[in-house]
């Protein structure tokens, strides 16, 4: 009983460890796409960032992206009046998917996966 404990802290640490690398490359390539898509740099949305997320059990559930309400405009779009009145109609950007679509996170996949096979494999009973 002992040992299972240890093994799933060790477990939870390297799956942690895991999206922490992961939300840190995200994060640069966010960054990245923000900086080719949009010409001014100094808004607040260069402070997008990426961060795991994990729940009760520790066990690693995804990676959170926090940002300003207009970086979810710009990704999706928006079509109607701003609060001063005036109509706007803006083109989806697609900056989320396009980082999204970078190396962290086929990179989180493949160390999770190795992580959590070997919990799988000592799981089945012969």
């Amino acid at each position: 009983m002992v040992g299972d404990s240890s093994a799933f802290n060790k477990r939870v640490k390297e799956e942690n460890a895991a999206g922490l690398k992961a939300a840190r490359g995200l994060r640069s390539e966010l960054r990245r796409e923000v900086q080719k898509q949009f010409e001014n740099r100094s808004g607040e949305l260069r402070l997008i960032t990426a961060e795991p997320k994990s729940r009760r059990t520790g066990v690693l559930q995804g990676i959170t992206i926090k940002a300003p309400h207009y970086a979810y405009k710009q990704h999706y779009g928006f079509t109607g009046r701003k609060s001063n009145g005036v109509f706007m109609r803006l083109q989806p950007k697609d900056f989320l998917q396009n980082a999204a679509r970078g190396k962290s996170i086929d990179t989180l996949v493949d160390e999770i996966s190795a992580i959590r096979a070997e919990e799988v494999v000592a799981n089945i009973n012969f």
